[in-house]
């Protein structure tokens, strides 16, 4: 969708604002690099549960794996909101993971795939994961 809309406009967009989350594969940061467009993450708390044995192993929590995750893999922004006082000052305490643990929050889209929105990359979605009957519906 993005590379249509490049062509068809006179200018590109300032920034692209999509889904973004260890659990789904997409390529729009990577494209949005490539064509000097700001990325803002969106949706990086989808599947906190799926990384509690990562927290509990880096004494972190999951909300501050994500966070982490977005920032340095996404390349660009990260829009998140709560209610909650106490989730505001953990998620603004922003963590730096290491290469190692880098690769080990990527690997998690093996075992769990998750798209919330329609559009969003699913081509690499195992046929059978919630994610993909998810797909199968909204495409």
């Amino acid at each position: 969708q993005l590379e249509e809309l490049l062509h068809q406009c006179n200018s590109k967009p300032d920034v692209v604002q999509n889904e973004f989350h260890p659990f789904l594969r997409t390529g729009v940061p990577q494209f949005c690099k490539t064509h000097s467009i700001k990325f803002e993450a969106h949706s990086i708390m989808t599947c906190l549960e799926e990384q509690k044995p990562l927290s509990v192993e880096w004494g972190l929590t999951p909300a501050q794996i994500a966070m982490a995750y977005a920032f340095q893999t996404g390349g660009g922004g990260v829009c998140f909101s709560t209610v909650n006082f106490h989730h505001l000052i953990e998620d603004l305490n922003v963590q730096t993971l290491s290469p190692a643990q880098l690769q080990a929050v990527s690997q998690l889209v093996d075992m769990v795939q998750h798209a919330r929105y329609k559009g969003a990359d699913n081509s690499c979605l195992l046929p059978g994961s919630p994610s993909a009957d998810l797909a199968l519906l909204h495409g």
